[in-house]
């Protein structure tokens, strides 16, 4: 469809929230925030934090330590995050296999000025026929990742996760495959924190005291080597849904 020889989707914008408070630019209903500034709707302050990231065994486990005095009231000690299983819907959206995932440790694949990089390996999928294969990026210093055509830009102390499944034996063209994940979090006192989403948005936040941890998730998946779009679906008590639509083509 065309809107006075527009592509549709150029007519109609999505409202952002707050229009990112001032201090970012909105894009298709999503705050892109200036250096300074974060959370969904750019009104957050950044605090420096020091990040320390656990990949002896699942889950990621990220250790926050902020550098800044101004966090002397935050409790949170850590964030958690796991892949759950891999899910498969037909096209009624009804779930026709949940496999769940046991990943192995992580290794390094590369460390250099920039970043440190490790990944793990798991079997999935119907008749364990599916790679799994999760990417974890911890920077040192401010850089960049090529996503498929995204160039995404990462602070100093940022941490990607990235999650990349092939060869899985789908039972229709029609179907979509789903990533469920699991966002936890641990307070000084040993007990757990709430995660929640942010408005229902990609952003996942955990309340610590006067501050708060924002977690962003990237609406960007790669089929094919092509862009495509992963829409998340927030099912409560830290778990969310990944899920992205395979078109098949030639």
């Amino acid at each position: 469809e065309t809107c006075q020889g527009c592509p549709l989707d150029c007519c109609y914008t999505s409202p952002c929230p707050k229009n990112c408070s001032g201090n970012g630019i909105c894009n298709g209903g999503l705050c892109l925030c200036q250096s300074n500034w974060t959370g969904p709707d750019c009104s957050k302050v950044p605090i420096p934090t020091l990040i320390t990231v656990q990949t002896t065994a699942t889950p990621i486990v990220i250790s926050v330590n902020s550098s800044s005095n101004r966090s002397s009231s935050s409790s949170l000690t850590s964030f958690g995050l796991s892949v759950l299983s891999i899910i498969e819907y037909n096209d009624q959206d009804v779930e026709i296999e949940n496999i769940p995932i046991n990943t192995s440790p992580f290794v390094v694949m590369d460390d250099n000025q920039i970043y440190t990089r490790w990944k793990t390996l798991a079997k999935t999928g119907p008749g364990n026929v599916s790679d799994l294969t999760i990417d974890l990026w911890k920077f040192k210093q401010r850089g960049t990742l090529n996503f498929g055509s995204q160039v995404i830009e990462m602070k100093q102390e940022a941490t990607k996760i990235s999650v990349s499944i092939s060869r899985w034996p789908f039972q229709s063209a029609n179907n979509r495959l789903g990533i469920l994940f699991q966002a936890s979090a641990l307070q000084q006192t040993g007990g757990s924190a709430s995660v929640d989403s942010q408005n229902k948005t990609n952003w996942l936040v955990v309340p610590s005291g006067n501050y708060s941890l924002f977690a962003k998730l990237l609406e960007y998946a790669v089929v094919d080597e092509k862009d495509r779009t992963a829409q998340f679906e927030w099912k409560g008590d830290g778990k969310f849904l990944a899920s992205i639509l395979f078109l098949l083509s030639n």
